[in-house]
Protein backbone atom coordinates (compact mmCIF):
# COMPACT_ATOMS: atom_id res chain seq x y z
CA UNK A 1 0.00 0.00 0.00
CA UNK A 2 2.83 2.38 0.92
CA UNK A 3 4.63 1.69 -2.37
CA UNK A 4 1.51 2.50 -4.40
CA UNK A 5 0.99 5.81 -2.57
CA UNK A 6 4.65 6.70 -2.92
CA UNK A 7 4.60 5.92 -6.64
CA UNK A 8 1.39 7.92 -7.10
CA UNK A 9 2.88 10.87 -5.23
CA UNK A 10 6.03 10.75 -7.39
CA UNK A 11 3.93 10.69 -10.55
CA UNK A 12 1.86 13.66 -9.37
CA UNK A 13 4.99 15.66 -8.53
CA UNK A 14 6.50 14.86 -11.91
CA UNK A 15 3.30 15.94 -13.67
CA UNK A 16 3.17 19.18 -11.65
CA UNK A 17 6.77 19.98 -12.61
CA UNK A 18 6.01 19.44 -16.30
CA UNK A 19 2.97 21.69 -16.14
CA UNK A 20 4.85 24.49 -14.41
CA UNK A 21 7.62 24.36 -17.01
CA UNK A 22 5.16 24.64 -19.88
CA UNK A 23 3.43 27.66 -18.34
CA UNK A 24 6.57 29.65 -17.68
CA UNK A 25 7.24 32.69 -19.79
CA UNK A 26 10.19 32.58 -22.13
CA UNK A 27 10.45 36.35 -22.38
CA UNK A 28 11.23 39.29 -20.16
CA UNK A 29 9.99 40.60 -16.83
CA UNK A 30 7.32 43.32 -16.89
CA UNK A 31 6.14 42.94 -13.29
CA UNK A 32 7.54 46.27 -12.05
CA UNK A 33 7.40 48.44 -15.15
CA UNK A 34 6.54 52.10 -14.55
CA UNK A 35 4.07 53.33 -17.17
CA UNK A 36 3.61 57.04 -17.89
CA UNK A 37 1.94 59.06 -20.60
CA UNK A 38 1.91 62.75 -21.39
CA UNK A 39 -1.54 64.19 -21.66
CA UNK A 40 -2.57 63.69 -25.26
CA UNK A 41 -4.63 65.65 -27.74
CA UNK A 42 -4.53 62.63 -30.05
CA UNK A 43 -5.25 59.54 -27.92
CA UNK A 44 -7.30 58.76 -24.86
CA UNK A 45 -5.65 57.25 -21.80
CA UNK A 46 -7.34 53.94 -22.67
CA UNK A 47 -5.91 53.96 -26.20
CA UNK A 48 -2.39 54.57 -24.90
CA UNK A 49 -2.76 51.90 -22.22
CA UNK A 50 -4.03 49.46 -24.83
CA UNK A 51 -0.90 50.04 -26.93
CA UNK A 52 1.26 49.65 -23.82
CA UNK A 53 -0.39 46.32 -23.05
CA UNK A 54 0.51 45.03 -26.51
CA UNK A 55 4.16 45.96 -25.90
CA UNK A 56 4.22 44.40 -22.43
CA UNK A 57 2.66 41.17 -23.72
CA UNK A 58 5.24 40.96 -26.50
CA UNK A 59 8.12 41.73 -24.15
CA UNK A 60 7.16 39.04 -21.65
CA UNK A 61 6.26 36.36 -24.23
CA UNK A 62 9.16 36.67 -26.68
CA UNK A 63 12.51 34.92 -26.31
CA UNK A 64 14.30 38.00 -27.67
CA UNK A 65 13.74 39.64 -24.30
CA UNK A 66 14.62 36.60 -22.19
CA UNK A 67 16.54 37.75 -19.06
CA UNK A 68 15.47 41.36 -19.68
CA UNK A 69 13.56 43.61 -17.30
CA UNK A 70 11.28 46.32 -18.65
CA UNK A 71 11.65 49.26 -16.26
CA UNK A 72 9.86 52.13 -18.04
CA UNK A 73 7.23 52.31 -20.75
CA UNK A 74 6.00 55.73 -21.75
CA UNK A 75 4.22 57.85 -24.33
CA UNK A 76 5.70 61.18 -25.37
CA UNK A 77 3.26 63.12 -27.54
CA UNK A 78 5.97 65.24 -29.18
CA UNK A 79 8.01 62.24 -30.32
CA UNK A 80 5.02 60.13 -31.31
CA UNK A 81 3.26 62.85 -33.29
CA UNK A 82 6.43 63.79 -35.18
CA UNK A 83 6.94 60.19 -36.38
CA UNK A 84 3.51 58.58 -36.46
CA UNK A 85 2.38 59.71 -39.94
CA UNK A 86 5.44 58.18 -41.58
CA UNK A 87 5.04 54.91 -39.71
CA UNK A 88 1.33 54.72 -40.54
CA UNK A 89 2.11 55.25 -44.22
CA UNK A 90 4.90 52.65 -44.19
CA UNK A 91 2.57 50.01 -42.74
CA UNK A 92 -0.52 51.08 -44.74
CA UNK A 93 -2.47 51.90 -41.58
CA UNK A 94 -4.69 54.80 -40.64
CA UNK A 95 -2.66 55.72 -37.59
CA UNK A 96 0.47 54.85 -35.66
CA UNK A 97 1.70 55.41 -32.14
CA UNK A 98 5.29 55.47 -30.94
CA UNK A 99 6.01 54.34 -27.38
CA UNK A 100 9.38 54.54 -25.67
CA UNK A 101 10.89 52.30 -23.06
CA UNK A 102 13.87 51.53 -20.90
CA UNK A 103 14.92 48.00 -20.07
CA UNK A 104 17.86 46.13 -18.61
CA UNK A 105 19.45 43.13 -20.31
CA UNK A 106 20.87 40.46 -18.02
CA UNK A 107 23.91 38.29 -18.49
CA UNK A 108 21.85 35.24 -19.56
CA UNK A 109 20.22 36.87 -22.60
CA UNK A 110 21.12 34.92 -25.74
CA UNK A 111 19.56 37.25 -28.33
CA UNK A 112 22.40 38.36 -30.59
CA UNK A 113 20.95 41.83 -31.20
CA UNK A 114 20.99 42.87 -27.54
CA UNK A 115 24.12 43.51 -25.52
CA UNK A 116 24.28 41.58 -22.26
CA UNK A 117 24.49 43.61 -19.03
CA UNK A 118 23.31 46.80 -20.72
CA UNK A 119 20.45 49.25 -20.18
CA UNK A 120 18.57 50.39 -23.28
CA UNK A 121 16.92 53.82 -23.01
CA UNK A 122 14.49 55.51 -25.41
CA UNK A 123 13.92 52.17 -27.12
CA UNK A 124 11.02 52.68 -29.55
CA UNK A 125 7.97 50.52 -30.14
CA UNK A 126 5.90 51.25 -33.27
CA UNK A 127 2.26 50.17 -33.27
CA UNK A 128 -0.38 50.76 -35.92
CA UNK A 129 -4.11 50.36 -36.31
CA UNK A 130 -6.90 51.10 -38.74
CA UNK A 131 -10.50 52.17 -38.15
CA UNK A 132 -10.09 52.45 -34.36
CA UNK A 133 -9.21 48.75 -34.24
CA UNK A 134 -6.70 47.01 -32.04
CA UNK A 135 -3.06 48.06 -31.97
CA UNK A 136 -0.60 45.84 -33.79
CA UNK A 137 3.09 45.91 -32.96
CA UNK A 138 5.01 46.33 -36.23
CA UNK A 139 8.59 47.04 -35.24
CA UNK A 140 10.84 48.14 -32.39
CA UNK A 141 14.31 49.43 -31.70
CA UNK A 142 15.73 52.49 -33.50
Amino acid sequence: MFKKRFLLLCMLLFFAMLCSCNNSSSGGDVSNVVQTADSSDIYTTEEIESAMNVVKDYFKDTEEFQDCTLTKLYYDETISSSESAGWAEQYAAEEAIVLLSSFDVGSENQHSGLDQNRTYDKFKWILVRSAQGNWTLETWGY
